[in-house]
């Protein structure tokens, strides 16, 4: 029988003591809680708090002997210290956005912070003459005034702050920081302990906290219902990410890796609930290790036949999973002539938009049509396939019309000099930045640039090294490479000649003479938008 679950006696600290304990790892927190993702106006809102009194909430805690969880090494921007083998254990199950923040804040300077893996801008001050919380960068310089809440629990550091203020004469604004350093060490929250050796219970607590308005992703909601010792989701989920990073999708967002369990076992994507999905993970034995067996059969084929050599450059991400499904109806390998329908289906409903505004109904409605199509039992083109493409004018990367103009142009193998880096592989990696304007605004303002032919697919730091080659008659440059580029002799004899809307002009009507012909080839009307 499960020991029951109870609240021990709430406790009301300090908040200089809570820090401490997280410093010498008395206080844990568990990784099946969601990772610090609170933005800027949430942290400074949270400061502004504890300095005007007001109240931030509880912490919940979680005391157990017998489970050891893992935890993060990481805390805002400073490492964690080892986790020591202690008789009870105390782990934070609702407060790790709050604690984040007021670890990352109030932490002493001295500790270089390991910023490696958070973007975030750290100090946080307070501005002693506008009285308002502000963000900086250890790097940049910031007026003398703006005290860095780092200093609040280091006397030394506080009292060289204050030295510096006196010595400008402004007596006023030191006094002040001795108020406000003042209000953060006497600041008190409330401490409730759950003491119980019963997981689902204290996950169950985990589950109903309110967690300040910060909703938890699905997966780390999954997680935190059906973690076990021995099952962790969010690592799981990690491998699996990991082991496609060495294929160029280390980038991809594991909430897709969920959507694909749903459409695998027919769930809806937007309304399943958590304990649906964990039904469908419980039900078949080893459907995570297909999943990831299946992705990488899709990814492949997306890498192959699709010109998708990575996440940034992927039209819609139900695309990999329907093709994560088809591989898993193929049984792991996706044979030529299936391949063949396959490679037409994504060519269609990328460049139709066809999964643009799809309802959840619709979206289950196409993985169930291609299953068909697998079987044989229906045409690739789905009914409500739309029949018409309008020729694109302007350049929107994280428009589905754009990237899909982006895939014929990688078909192409685009290359450039100085580099061996394939088209794909940069495109899919680094997205709009690896497709770089080649003349820009400022230096022409009179000639329209936003179209596709002021881009090209080169890395940005080799962009205008290119650009120079091109301009130089005596520059000896590969035909292959140009033509890959979409550049013609013509092309660029008006770009040696200083034509640049000339050479603009014939490159746009080679790109989308390409694109024409590519879309026609699937049967589709290519239409000008002014006709």
């Amino acid at each position: 029988m499960a020991k029951p679950s109870y609240l021990a006696q709430p406790v009301v600290t300090r908040l200089p003591v809570i820090l401490e304990e997280i410093s010498q790892g008395l206080l844990l927190i568990p990784r099946f809680q969601r990772p610090f993702v609170w933005k800027d106006e949430q942290r400074l809102r949270l400061v502004d708090s504890i300095e005007k009194g007001m109240p931030i909430g509880s912490l919940l805690v979680w005391r157990t002997a017998e489970n050891r969880l893992k935890t993060y090494r990481q805390l805002g921007p400073y490492a964690l210290p080892e986790v020591e083998e202690r008789e009870v254990q105390t782990y934070v199950l609702d407060g790790h956005q709050r604690l984040s923040t007021l670890y990352g804040a109030l932490r002493s300077g001295k500790q270089p912070p390991d910023s490696s893996d958070e973007p975030r801008r750290w100090p946080i001050y307070y501005d002693l003459e506008s009285r308002e919380f502000r963000l900086g960068s250890r790097a940049a310089s910031v007026p003398a005034t703006w005290l860095p809440l780092s200093s609040l629990y280091d006397p030394v550091e506080l009292y060289g702050f204050q030295k510096e203020l006196l010595k400008s004469g402004n007596e006023k604004t030191a006094r002040r920081a001795e108020v406000i350093a003042n209000r953060f060490k006497d600041y008190q929250i409330p401490v409730v302990p759950i003491v119980t050796e019963d997981l689902i219970q204290a996950t169950e607590s985990f589950q109903r906290v309110n967690s300040q308005g910060t909703k938890m992703s699905e997966v780390h909601m999954v997680n935190a219902l059906m973690w076990s010792k021995n099952f962790d989701l969010n690592e799981r989920l990690d491998q699996i990410v990991e082991s496609l990073g060495e294929r160029g999708w280390g980038n991809i967002e594991t909430d897709i890796l969920l959507d694909t369990i749903k459409l695998w076992k027919d769930l809806d994507i937007y309304t399943a609930s958590p304990r649906e999905v964990i039904s469908a993970l419980k039900d078949e034995s080893g459907m995570l290790e297909q999943l990831a067996a299946n992705l990488e059969v899709a990814i492949d084929f997306l890498d192959t036949r699709c010109n998708v050599g990575g996440p940034a450059i992927l039209p819609y991400k139900y695309q990999l999973a329907i093709l994560a499904d088809a591989a898993r109806l193929c049984g792991g390998k996706i044979k030529r002539d299936v391949g063949e329908s396959l490679h037409e289906w994504f060519w269609l409903t990328t460049y139709t938009e066809y999964f643009s505004g799809m309802t959840s109904t619709q979206l289950r409605n196409a993985a169930r049509h291609v299953r068909k199509v697998i079987a044989g039992d229906a045409s690739v083109r789905p009914a409500d396939l739309p029949k018409e493409v309008v020729r694109m004018n302007r350049f929107d990367f994280n428009s589905v019309r754009t990237r899909a103009l982006v895939l014929v142009q990688i078909g192409e193998k685009p290359r450039f000099p100085d580099s061996e880096i394939a088209g794909a592989d940069l495109v899919g990696e680094f997205g709009v930045e690896a497709m770089p304007k080649i003349f820009h605004k400022q230096a022409h303002a009179q000639l329209a640039l936003d179209g596709p032919e002021n881009r090209w697919i080169v890395p940005a730091r080799l962009s205008q090294r290119f650009l120079a080659k091109l301009s130089d008659a005596d520059e000896q440059l590969d035909k292959t490479m140009l033509r890959s580029q979409f550049i013609s002799s013509k092309a660029r004899s008006a770009l040696v000649n200083g034509e640049i809307e000339t050479f603009l002009s014939l490159r746009r009507a080679q790109i989308l003479n390409r694109e024409r012909d590519f879309v026609r080839g699937l049967n589709l009307q290519y239409k000008d938008i002014n006709s």
